[in-house]
């Protein structure tokens, strides 16, 4: 009732002062506040249409196209905004927008003149290492999230995200680095264990891996993935009795860990114990039908006795059976 009444009142007001903007933000904001957006919108337009330059307006107007997902409508408007303001946000905004339609080369520019505007500007950096990395440019990206990491030396998903990328170009000794600054930055972040472990497994730096599994089972999260890999270092250096004790630990933390199974069905096979092995590589594909790893396996194993294993083995479904 209240909201009827105040709404009655402002186009009392707004039709007796028709260029007075006050009126029309306060029926804009009364609408905002009920999502009555389409309304709003158009006491926005009255606004715009009244004084051109209001920023204010503008700024809500964008907003409220994003709302509905007309992002090509919302950049129409922060183009128009950044001609009144050049502005690093504004600019930034476009590209993020650009970089949503997939517009990468687009994206870029506005990114790069937000960097004009402050050349320190982090958000914009990351905003281009992101468009680089999604056009598979790993160098460029790389480079920018290295800049960013000096722009923000206190931001962990810098590091992270760096690490990812020097893990993909297979820099293992930089992957090693980032993750260890991460860890010294943020001591209780889980995955940095795991991504530091899995670096020292490929560079065969095994005696880092168990310790800074270790270390990680201590934090007491994703217990199952910690002696998965603690299965795979101790494979690594032939201690099959530490391996398999490993992998039953992953299996009995969780048992929906399809990969826990996968991983002690192998180590089953490469010891000759072919009945369990069979056992777990089948839990591994009844617990993930798209398990790919598992599938394979299999089928390696079957590969010279003329087994399908579509046909032989039709309970566990998997790649392929279609189901």
């Amino acid at each position: 009732g209240d909201i009827k009444r105040a709404k009655e009142e402002l186009n009392i007001a707004s039709n007796l002062s028709p260029e007075d903007i006050k009126y029309h933000f306060a029926l804009a904001f009364l609408y905002l506040s009920v999502k009555f957006y389409d309304d709003a919108e158009g006491e926005f337009r009255k606004i715009i249409k009244i004084d051109p330059e209001n920023l204010i307006a503008l700024n809500y107007l964008a907003e409220l196209y994003l709302l509905d997902d007309k992002i090509q409508e919302a950049i129409a408007i922060y183009e128009q905004i950044a001609q009144k303001k050049n502005s690093e946000f504004v600019h930034f905004n476009i590209g993020q927008l650009y970089f949503r339609l997939n517009k990468f080369d687009e994206a870029i520019e506005q990114f790069e003149e937000a960097l004009k505007i402050n050349p320190n500007y982090v958000n914009a950096v990351v905003g281009l290492a992101l468009v680089y990395e999604a056009k598979n440019n790993l160098e460029d990206a790389t480079k920018q999230y290295e800049k960013a990491i000096i722009l923000s030396p206190l931001d962990t998903r810098l590091y992270r995200q760096l690490a990812v990328l020097y893990n993909k170009q297979k820099r293992v000794d930089e992957v090693i680095a980032q993750y260890r600054r991460l860890l010294e930055l943020a001591p209780d972040e889980t995955e940095a264990y795991i991504g530091l472990a899995y670096a020292y497994i490929w560079s065969k730096k095994f005696e880092n891996a168990r310790k800074t599994l270790s270390e990680g089972i201590k934090l007491g999260k994703k217990l199952d993935q910690f002696y998965i890999l603690l299965g795979i270092t101790y494979s690594e250096e032939k201690n099959n009795k530490e391996a398999e004790s490993s992998f039953l630990k992953a299996s009995e933390l969780n048992l929906k860990n399809a990969d826990a199974y996968f991983y002690l069905g192998a180590h089953y096979e490469r010891t000759g114990r072919r009945e369990e092995s069979v056992l777990n590589l089948k839990k591994a594909i009844e617990l993930n039908s798209e398990h790919a790893d598992a599938y394979n396996y299999l089928g390696y194993m079957f590969a010279d006795e003329g087994i399908n294993l579509k046909i032989d083995f039709p309970d566990i479904g998997g790649i392929g059976s279609g189901e």
